[in-house]
């Protein structure tokens, strides 16, 4: 269920005084879904074709702000700026150019995506140097622009290429309607994986055992499962089961929650499972209460209230795409545009979880994130950062999730399901 808070820049709500057009509050501005509204008749292609028109419609005016806001860099200016100028120049142009790499590549727009992603580069080497650019880089500079705007007209007319995540959202969502209570146990212990099936299917599952972890594409794809139990070593192999697990989150292909089941409890193996992705990891010998109480929590239906996400960018498409996503894997969104107002949502709309834009106007989402964390209704609901960058500074990061954007699904249940085992 999405709820959207379209925000314009202007005052606060919170502010005091009165004003000509005072903004309005972000309840009038809310208008929450209710369980019992009947659905759009639209499809999820449709809702986000409309989206991507939508972004499709205002990238000349995009591009056109980075070429004015290039300028300075794209040709000898009449005069000389100051460091000062130079600087607020700079910062302009670096996130007139980091807001259309993240939305180009989030709607399929790739190239124009990767060009202004290059210019955000050059920015930041610009003001690396310290010192007005070079004529090497106000060519650089030119030849960019120059690029974009091709790419602009190549692809207008064009059906975007969406991200896989986004084109196959349909098929998680079915997937995860589907009640199954088979559980796909890899394990090459021959006996160990009969004890395994006969113990688990005591409690009303059905085991599908595979001896090697290439196998498991394939059976998913064949049956349906409820959970995988996956062991780590195979064949003298001490990663083998990692590598599979890691190889299926890239390709989109799991839709279940995973379970790791090793001998191996060092913390190599550990970090190791934590960027392979997994749901729960224990270690042989299992006691079978613990183990039947892990597959019972993963596997249990959804729960009758939607998990609450509040998606915080400023940028309306972007914000838009990633709440229908989370709409259709069955969660409850609600966006704000304007970080400086989150305040209400934190109180009114209480969320599960948290998704924030890193690169915002006036607050970015690390300033957020601490604000938001003095507020005692949220204080331990996760939050996830939502951004196209490719690396971010893991001390500003420690605590937190980042997610591209088509990882943000399987990213946040990540989150609701490490939060839940927390609890």
């Amino acid at each position: 269920m999405m709820d959207k808070i379209h925000c314009r820049r202007g005052k606060s709500p919170q502010t005091k005084g009165k004003s000509a057009n005072p903004a309005p509050s972000v309840q009038q501005l809310s208008g929450r879904r209710r369980p019992d509204r009947k659905p759009s008749k639209q499809t999820v292609e449709q809702r986000l074709a409309t989206l991507s028109g939508s972004f499709a419609g205002k990238l000349p005016e995009r591009i056109e702000e980075i070429r004015a806001a290039a300028e300075f860099f794209t040709e000898q200016p009449a005069r000389r700026l100051t460091a000062a100028e130079r600087q607020r120049a700079l910062a302009t142009l670096q996130a007139l150019a980091h807001r259309l790499a993240g939305s180009a590549a989030t709607f399929g727009f790739a190239a124009a995506g990767d060009i202004a992603r290059s210019i955000e580069i050059l920015c930041g080497a610009i003001e690396m140097d310290g010192k007005a650019p070079s004529r090497r880089r106000r060519q650089e500079f030119s030849g960019l622009v120059l690029a974009l705007k091709a790419a602009s007209e190549l692809a207008a007319g064009s059906s975007p290429v969406w991200p896989r995540f986004a084109a196959g959202i349909l098929e998680k969502k079915a997937a995860a309607g589907k009640t199954s209570r088979t559980v796909i146990l890899v394990e090459d212990d021959a006996e160990q994986a009969r004890i395994l099936e006969t113990q688990i299917s005591h409690f009303k599952y059905a085991v599908r055992i595979l001896k090697d972890p290439a196998e498991l594409k394939e059976a998913l794809a064949e049956t349906p499962a409820a959970a995988i139990i996956m062991d780590i070593i195979f064949r003298d192999d001490p990663t083998a089961g990692l590598r599979a697990i890691e190889a299926l989150r890239k390709d989109g292909g799991h839709v279940c929650p995973i379970i790791f089941l090793t001998v191996r409890d060092d913390f190599q193996a550990r970090l190791e499972a934590v960027r392979a992705g997994f749901d729960a990891y224990l270690v042989k010998p299992v006691d079978l209460n613990i183990l039947i109480d892990t597959l019972n929590r993963l596997t249990a239906d959804a729960p009758a209230e939607p998990y609450r996400v509040l998606v915080v960018d400023d940028d309306a498409e972007t914000a838009g795409y990633h709440a229908l996503l989370l709409e259709e894997a069955g969660m409850q969104t609600q966006v704000l545009t304007e970080p400086t107002w989150i305040m209400d949502p934190l109180t009114d709309f209480r969320p599960d979880v948290i998704v924030l834009d890193i690169n915002m106007p006036g607050c970015d989402g690390i300033e957020l994130a601490a604000v938001i964390r003095q507020h005692s209704t949220v204080l331990q609901a996760p939050i996830i950062f939502l951004t196209a960058m490719k690396g971010l500074n893991h001390r500003l990061m420690k605590g937190r999730d980042s997610a591209r954007g088509k990882e943000i699904v399987d990213i946040l249940e990540r989150a609701i399901s490490r939060h839940q085992a927390a609890k």
